[in-house]
């Protein structure tokens, strides 16, 4: 197991922090990404050993998902990536003013955006394929009483970690958010 040095997923990382600083109070939400090469399939020791920013000790699947062929990954990363956009500009913190008009084609632009850096950290680590052939998985995670959500892309033996922390989030808002997600998109 090797983390592979990316120029693509060292701006996928600097997009996302970006979107970090606006979405709710400062540093209310994390996103890490990290691109491993691993033969193995244990992701608990490549979630322990690669979560970079975020420190992981003994960390526990409470629930898992899985999708084939990339199933509904926009629609998850629109869910955890704009849960509050722009609020973390102005107060008050928890609230925005933003037309829907405004929203939906920032959104989009910055989906599309990501969605063409993962394509890029794929191909810059030799995976050609594009997105329709990566499997995803959705892990609720429990790392000692810290819980975050993990989106798992995978091809062949390259696989791109997505953690998204939320600070005052309890086990009970992770479960909600986790089965929102799951619920959102079944294929």
């Amino acid at each position: 197991m090797r983390v592979i040095k990316s120029t693509m997923i060292d701006r996928l990382q600097g997009y996302l922090e970006a979107l970090d600083d606006i979405n709710g109070g400062q540093r209310e939400f994390t996103t890490v990404v990290t691109l491993i090469s691993s033969e193995k399939d244990d992701l608990l020791t490549e979630i322990e050993m690669f979560s970079k920013n975020i420190s992981m000790k003994n960390p526990k699947v409470i629930k898992r998902k899985n999708y084939k062929d990339l199933c509904g990954i926009d629609s998850f990363l629109n869910l955890l990536l704009f849960p509050k956009p722009f609020s973390g500009l102005y107060p008050p913190w928890d609230t925005h003013s933003l037309p829907m008009e405004v929203l939906k084609p920032y959104k989009d632009y910055c989906l599309a955006h990501i969605s063409d850096y993962i394509d890029f950290a794929f191909n810059e680590a030799g995976m050609g394929k594009r997105e329709l052939e990566r499997d995803v998985e959705l892990l609720l995670i429990d790392n000692e009483n810290q819980y975050l959500i993990c989106i798992v892309m995978k091809y062949k033996n390259v696989k791109m970690f997505l953690f998204f922390y939320k600070k005052l989030f309890l086990k009970d808002d992770f479960i909600q958010l986790f089965d929102q997600l799951v619920k959102q998109e079944e294929c």
